[in-house]
């Protein structure tokens, strides 16, 4: 069993001009990560549910902290 932590956190990124969300998996090996742009609470939903699903996979195969593909 492998503890991991999800966060997610909002900000405003002035290089896109934009509101974005970075979804965080926090394991004792380290941080996966990834960002997307802040669209409606439906995109939010599914976006966090990717998010998740994909850290998970990595984290079970072992593979190295990075940042996690959404698409």
């Amino acid at each position: 069993m492998i503890p991991v932590r999800f966060n997610e956190f909002e900000r405003y990124d002035i290089t896109q001009d934009a509101e974005v969300i970075r979804f965080m998996a926090t394991t004792p090996k380290g941080c996966y990560s990834a960002e997307t742009l802040k669209a409606g609470s439906r995109t939010l939903r599914e976006n966090r549910a990717k998010f998740k699903e994909k850290a998970i996979e990595l984290i079970v195969s072992g593979s190295d902290p990075c940042e996690v593909e959404l698409v």
